[in-house]
């Protein structure tokens, strides 16, 4: 599942604020998809300590990824471009602390009882985060309404899924 995310090792840094926009796009799309892949093998019914503990490492991989693949990116070439970068560090911040939470929870795990209450953890922490996600690509494209930067992200094939009612 981490395969996929080997490719965006060693990325060169976005040359326009389009390419920085469908680079950020791409990096949380490949995260949320890792996430759902995680969680998805718990939703079989079959929750056990070691399925939560794998679906918490598989998170915690993506996550770490994630946070690498955002720091590259450094800021996009933008009049905006030092706000953009806050705003993308903030949501990796928040990423990392989400996980940490969902890491702290499958700790704590000692009965099947147990297990099933963290997946309802888990299940309330995604959610918290991707209303994080969403936050955050609307303060980007609010950044400089009618910028460069709002232009790219709606320019951006990777950040379609993201547009509200597009």
């Amino acid at each position: 599942m981490l395969v996929a995310f080997a490719a965006g090792c060693g990325k060169s840094k976005p040359k326009t604020a389009t390419d920085w926009a469908n680079s950020v796009c791409s990096d949380v799309s490949d995260w949320t998809t890792s996430i759902s892949d995680a969680t998805n093998s718990l939703k079989s019914g079959n929750v056990s300590k070691d399925s939560v503990q794998k679906a918490v490492n598989d998170a915690k991989d993506a996550t770490n990824t994630l946070t690498k693949d955002l720091k590259s990116l450094g800021k996009p070439p933008t009049e905006s471009g030092a706000q953009a970068q806050q705003t993308v560090q903030k949501l990796s911040s928040q990423i990392t602390e989400g996980v940490t939470t969902i890491e702290n929870t499958v700790a704590s795990v000692n009965s099947l009882s147990n297990a099933a209450n963290a997946v309802s953890i888990i299940g309330s922490t995604l959610t918290v985060l991707k209303t994080d996600i969403t936050a955050a690509y609307d303060s980007l494209v609010q950044l400089n309404p009618g910028g460069e930067l709002q232009k790219a992200f709606q320019q951006a094939d990777n950040c379609s899924s993201f547009r509200t009612g597009g």
